[in-house]
């Protein structure tokens, strides 16, 4: 009597929430860098840093916390929101309130795996420890314990990063620029595909097919 052979629906499980993962902490570098042309790191001592090359600007995160919270612009911010106007300051408050659902058993087994290591390298370019360092093994830390937490938002990843927290915003702002390139090659694509579907219908309404 043969045996049938399950699915490993933790497999799956496992590819979506690795997939969930990069996409939630591309979308919080991404989108925080175009609304600001800067990004955010955390220091245990309550301050996060934008640096580009010798440009070094702290804001407080306390200061974020009472924004994402209460919407109330603290006077280190204000200077910081003369750079983006009303419609983006909300963006960057959903971002900042962004809650991510995860099992931090599978996000630890996610972060450890080869393809974790290489995203975690990858992000870690642009999320530096002090001494402008590559920042993977700080957030992987960052990450899990904040998933321990079962309160999975930007702020407090950022509270959780060990040390100082270097956002190295040139490399940010390049992979900014990739990835607007790649939606824009995407979408051309798109429309040349659905011109070529409209085109080849057209075509074949005008065979009468009753003459062959």
């Amino acid at each position: 009597m043969s045996s049938k052979i399950k699915p490993d629906f933790s497999i799956k499980r496992q590819r979506k929430t690795k997939k969930r993962m990069f996409l939630w902490l591309l979308s919080l570098v991404l989108v925080t860098t175009s609304l600001v042309l800067v990004n955010f790191s955390a220091k245990a001592a309550e301050q996060i840093h934008f640096n580009y090359g010798l440009l070094k600007i702290s804001v407080s995160l306390t200061a974020l916390e009472t924004y994402a919270e209460t919407g109330k612009v603290e006077d280190d911010l204000k200077l910081y929101f003369l750079l983006i106007d009303a419609e983006n300051q909300q963006k960057l408050r959903n971002v900042l309130q962004f809650n991510l659902n995860i099992n931090p058993m599978q996000l630890a087994q996610g972060l450890y795996s080869p393809m974790g290591e290489k995203l975690l390298q990858y992000l870690g370019e642009m999320i530096q420890t002090q001494g402008r360092n590559n920042g993977a093994i700080a957030l992987r830390e960052a990450l899990i314990k904040t998933a321990k937490s079962q309160d999975f938002t930007p702020i407090n990843v950022l509270q959780n990063f060990p040390g100082e927290v270097q956002f190295n915003i040139r490399k940010i702002l390049a992979v900014n620029r990739e990835f607007s390139a790649l939606l824009e090659d995407t979408e051309k694509l798109l429309k040349e595909v659905k011109q070529i579907t409209l085109t080849a219908a057209s075509t074949e309404e005008k065979i009468d097919f009753s003459t062959l």
